[in-house]
């Protein structure tokens, strides 16, 4: 009776290490799948943070670029309105030497018209016989 208990416990104690065996292996296989899940989850944190890196450096360097253009525009403004200022100093003279070119180039076209008329009317003259001139009477 004894050798019977005995091999009764001995089943069950084999009955339940080949349980704990089983368990053991259901175990290390969920360890390796959460070491799996682990691993990905970290390298997705990792992306993560280098994607928010990534975004933050192209915002503030976005940022840089608008403050610089910015200044560049209101350089430029500057600039513009310096040399809008001087061409409005310089207008009155402009306009006063344009009325002076004006009316040179007018005066000689005139000085050139009188020429060419005075030519054509001297050359009918040229052209043509001279009038007898009736000699002059000299008074006594």
């Amino acid at each position: 009776m004894i050798d019977d208990v005995t091999d009764f416990r001995l089943k069950a104690l084999e009955d339940s290490m080949g349980r704990i065996g089983a368990a053991v292996d259901g175990i290390n296989g969920s360890l390796v799948a959460l070491t799996r899940l682990e691993e990905r989850h970290m390298e997705t944190r990792q992306g993560l943070e280098r994607a928010f890196a990534a975004i933050k450096e192209a915002r503030e360097d976005g940022a840089a670029a608008v403050k610089e253009a910015r200044e560049t525009s209101a350089k430029d403004r500057d600039a513009t309105n310096e040399r809008l200022r001087l061409v409005e100093l310089e207008m009155p003279t402009l306009r006063l030497v344009r009325g002076w070119v004006i009316a040179a180039a007018f005066a000689i076209i005139c000085a050139c018209g009188a020429l060419v008329w005075d030519a054509t009317i001297h050359a009918d003259r040229r052209n043509s016989p001279a009038a007898p001139v009736a000699p002059a009477q000299t008074i006594r």
